[in-house]
């Protein structure tokens, strides 16, 4: 499975996401999920979570060309 924004590659975890209002997967990857973050609510299958390949902590992701997203508190300007 891969992201629908940016064609990474999903892990597991990161497949079972889902919307908690529409029950849709979201099948998108931790850097693409971030700028939504803050207006979606999502549940996971946490049977699947591997600590050593999932992220649970959005605020300071970073894209993949090391660009760090917007987390809602920064100026665009700064952008």
């Amino acid at each position: 499975m891969r992201c629908k924004a940016c064609d990474v590659e999903l892990t597991d975890f990161e497949a079972t996401r889902r919307s908690v209002i529409t029950t849709e997967f979201l099948d998108l990857c931790p850097h693409c999920l971030a700028t939504i973050m803050d207006v979606i609510n999502t549940t996971e299958n946490f049977r699947l979570y591997d600590p050593d390949k999932d992220i649970l902590e959005f605020e300071s992701v970073e894209s993949p060309d090391g660009l760090r997203l917007p987390d809602g508190d920064e100026d665009e300007s700064e952008m």
